[in-house]
């Protein structure tokens, strides 16, 4: 991907408010987790997906947010992520309302220049 500025994107991006209105603009469901699994962030089409508030995930590891079949079965953050390569798949998740929810799921990790993983994207589309 091109960046003009690099720098300049970091900036508007390391505030609350700039990283919240880049994620919620996204069409599709947005959750930033650490290495282990723990949300950090989640934007409102993740919400509204789930059926779940930021608020009520952040700190909480992601399979007990998203409650996804994949979760239990080949979740690459919960063994480890030996290739580092990001995968797509379709997956079920049990929202709020304990509705069965077919969706896209792409979970991506976040390389650091040494090679170790320091977090995780993943995202959801109906």
């Amino acid at each position: 991907m091109a960046i003009a500025d690099p720098a300049a994107l970091i900036r508007s991006l390391s505030n609350k408010q700039g990283l919240a209105a880049l994620l919620d603009v996204l069409p599709l469901g947005v959750a930033i987790m650490d290495r282990d699994g723990t949300l950090l962030a989640v934007n409102r089409n993740y919400e509204s997906l789930t059926g779940v508030t930021g608020e009520q995930v952040q700190g909480i590891r992601c399979l007990h947010a998203l409650r996804s079949d994949y979760c239990m079965r080949n979740c690459p953050v919960l063994s480890g992520w030996t290739d580092k390569r990001p995968r797509t798949l379709e997956a079920n998740i049990i929202n709020r309302d304990r509705e069965k929810v077919s969706v896209h799921l792409t979970l991506a990790p976040l390389v650091a220049d040494d090679g170790s993983i320091r977090g995780v994207i993943e995202t959801l589309m109906p």
